[in-house]
C-alpha cells in the first residue's frame, strides 16, 4: 500500500481525502518545476558567462568618455560603433540572458510561493481529517 510522509508523519495514501491527494499532486508538480527552473537558471548563467568571456576578448582597446550609445563593462565604456559585429552580437546575447535570468528568477519565486501554499493546504487538510 502506498504511503506518504508529511512533517515526519507517515500516512496511508488511501486514507487521505481527495482534496489532500490533489494538493499533493500539485505540490509534486511545483517541486518538479522548481528543479527545472533551477536547471534552466544554471544553464542561462553558464551561457551568459561564456558570452561575457568571449565579448571581453573582442572589445576594442580604446575606451570612451561619452555616455550615449555605449556599452558599459566593469566601469569601462565602449562606443557601440567601435564594436565588431561579433562583439555587438555577444553584447545582445548577454542582454537577452540577463532578461531571461530576471524572468526565470521571478517565475521561480512564484512557483516557490505556490509550493508554500500547497504545503499549508496539505497540513490544514490533514488537520481537518483528524477532527
Amino acid at each position: 500500500m502506498a504511503k506518504v510522509t508529511i512533517d515526519d508523519v507517515e500516512y496511508q495514501l488511501a486514507d487521505l481525502s481527495d482534496e489532500v491527494k490533489n494538493t499533493l499532486q500539485s505540490m509534486n508538480f511545483v517541486d518538479k518545476k522548481i528543479v527545472d527552473l533551477q536547471m534552466e537558471l544554471a544553464a542561462t548563467k553558464t551561457a551568459r558567462n561564456a558570452y561575457g568571456r568571449s565579448l571581453s576578448e573582442n572589445l576594442p582597446d580604446q575606451q570612451t568618455e561619452l555616455d550615449e550609445n555605449v556599452l558599459r563593462i566593469d566601469d569601462k565604456k565602449y562606443l557601440l560603433s567601435d564594436l565588431s559585429d561579433n562583439a555587438r552580437g555577444q553584447a545582445a546575447s548577454i542582454r537577452f540572458c540577463d532578461q531571461q535570468l530576471s524572468r526565470l528568477e521571478s517565475e521561480l519565486a512564484i512557483v516557490q510561493t505556490a509550493r508554500q501554499a500547497y504545503a499549508k493546504a496539505v497540513r490544514e487538510g490533514l488537520n481537518n481529517q483528524k477532527h
